[in-house]
């Protein structure tokens, strides 16, 4: 998670400097437990190749994913 939060930090930094970045519109620092805040994130559940043939199992208000 640092390293995503790191890495979001710098691509927002070079894109300010470079000009094609005016104006954050939206983010989540995922700095709280616990579940993610429901007003800002919905889940897509299915498994069996649900979406698109992948193999993973989607799952809902798991707090250990």
């Amino acid at each position: 998670m640092k390293k995503l939060l790191i890495t979001t930090a710098v691509l927002i930094y070079v894109m300010n400097v470079t000009g094609q970045f005016k104006k954050l519109v939206w983010s989540d620092e995922f700095n709280y437990s616990g579940l993610p805040d429901r007003t800002k994130w919905g889940y897509d559940t299915g498994h069996s190749g649900w979406g698109n043939n992948e193999l993973q199992y989607y799952t809902a208000k798991r707090i250990e994913n």
